[in-house]
């Protein structure tokens, strides 16, 4: 299996929407790290500005579902913002884990941190 995470200066859902559907401009304009996972869950993954550990676990009552447990932070020029807790993943869905947003001269600005997991053949 393979952990795909996405971060950007841009807001990765609608206000009012799931925290599983990603707005299209955040899928076109965030950068992409991609972690193959070992067999016990565990990693752990930076670039320059994210840097974020984890573990998922499957749930036996729910094929196909895993707990994925994480700590994280990124920082995107004079915004930093972390995230730590447990999600419910189910494969090949997108969850938004974190972000941060502030209003400055230019309207909101948005910083966020979406997972998903994706078996190896599906990319």
């Amino acid at each position: 299996m393979i952990l795909e995470i996405r971060y950007c200066e841009c807001q990765a859902t609608e206000p009012d929407g799931s925290s599983s559907e990603l707005r299209t401009e955040f899928l076109e304009r965030s950068h992409l790290l991609r972690v193959g996972l070992a067999d016990e869950g565990r990693g752990y993954a930076s670039s320059p500005e994210l840097t974020i550990g984890f573990k998922l676990t499957p749930l036996p009552e729910s094929p196909g579902a895993f707990a994925f447990n994480f700590a994280g932070r990124y920082v995107s020029g004079d915004q930093s913002s972390t995230g730590s807790g447990e999600v419910l993943l189910s494969d090949d869905q997108w969850i938004n884990l974190f972000g941060s947003n502030r209003e400055g001269g230019h309207g909101t600005q948005f910083s966020d941190v979406a997972v998903r997991f994706i078996e190896v053949g599906d990319y």
